[in-house]
């Protein structure tokens, strides 16, 4: 990669992760004010964000995919190394700011299985899905082979 390509593929990835964090921060805002309206503007500038972001990992180095240190990626000039080093953190705050309104959006999940639970006089169900889609069986099945 030559120190010009390294530039302007650093300046992209510096400009995704800014907006990256940007857009989790305008999705932290509508989910701590209860504003729902704001939320599929948001999701949908993060999925594309996303794929920006993959793209770019795509066509890093292989050093960068590798994780070698900033010293030995941008050698030349050393004002790529101190861009990379700042690129690194703002990943580091985009994937904590992503994982707090994780936090958050469980808790309101939970808020709500409670009210709804209140509300209808019942208990809790377990859930079948977690919020990820995943499935979440209460507990293997029994085998029947040795009755």
């Amino acid at each position: 990669m030559t120190e010009d390509s390294a530039a302007a593929w650093l300046t992209h990835l510096e400009a995704t992760l800014a907006a990256l964090h940007a857009a989790l921060h305008q999705t932290q805002a509508g989910l701590l004010h209860g504003a729902p309206d704001a939320l599929p503007a948001a999701d949908a500038a993060l999925q594309a964000l996303t794929h920006t972001l993959e793209d770019l990992y795509a066509r890093a180095p292989a050093a960068v995919r590798d994780g070698a240190p900033a010293a030995v990626l941008f050698a030349h000039p050393p004002a790529l190394a101190a861009r990379w080093t700042a690129a690194r953190q703002l990943a580091h705050a985009v994937r904590d700011l992503n994982a707090h309104n994780g936090r958050i959006l469980q808790a309101r999940l939970a808020h709500h299985d409670a009210a709804l639970c209140a509300l209808g006089g019942a208990t809790p169900a377990p859930r079948l899905y977690s919020p990820a889609g995943q499935t979440r069986a209460a507990r293997p099945g029994r085998s029947l082979g040795r009755a």
